[in-house]
């Protein structure tokens, strides 16, 4: 539940994550930063377009119990520089945390390109399991993956879905997308191995 017209973003009891929607005009793209006695969670937060809602949505993921503070920046697409400025700041007050998580390393591309992860949400894989991954990545050529820096045989994408199972390693996931412009791929996601 977003917070409408109040401070506070919402946590549910059995929640591993709180989220927030905000609209953006689109050239303006979103960040977003999970604080606890300021000091910033390390992937405690995940800022992603919905495609379908045509919001961004943003996700915040707490380490503990206790008063959490969350920051949205944001900053316009077609700038030279790729500064972007806090435009707005939550309280998350979280008085119970059954499973906490980490979400997955996002590059700049992933907003660049207004991509969205449907599942995994959690940034740690665990090794040896079977992951489905299921993904919007629009308008890219061709988009693969490497576990372990392997790469894999490229199936499952068609634009702007990327739908497809992977066993994982015991190092590192990561998604790739290739866009007509460039020759080479650019990194959108990265999910580490326990």
């Amino acid at each position: 539940e977003a917070p409408r017209h109040r401070s506070n973003a919402v946590w549910t009891d059995n929640a591993s994550y709180a989220e927030v929607l905000i609209q953006a005009p689109d050239d303006v793209q979103l960040s977003c930063n999970i604080t606890y006695n300021n000091v910033k969670i390390e992937n405690g937060s995940l800022a992603q377009y919905n495609n379908d809602k045509k919001l961004w949505q943003l996700l915040f993921a707490p380490e503990r119990i206790g008063l959490h503070e969350l920051t949205v920046y944001a900053g316009r697409n077609n700038d030279n520089e790729s500064s972007s400025t806090s435009v707005v700041q939550f309280n998350l007050d979280v008085n119970k945390l059954q499973r906490p998580m980490k979400f997955p390393l996002i590059y700049t591309q992933f907003q660049t390109k207004k991509c969205q992860i449907y599942t995994p949400l959690d940034g740690i894989l665990k090794k040896g399991s079977v992951v489905p991954i299921h993904c919007v990545i629009p308008g890219a050529t061709d988009v693969n993956l490497t576990v372990d820096s392997q790469w894999l045989e490229s199936e499952g994408y068609r634009d702007p879905i990327l739908q497809r199972e992977i066993t994982v390693g015991s190092k590192e996931v990561l998604i790739y997308a290739k866009y007509k412009q460039k020759s080479s791929y650019d990194g959108l996601v990265k999910y580490t191995v326990q």
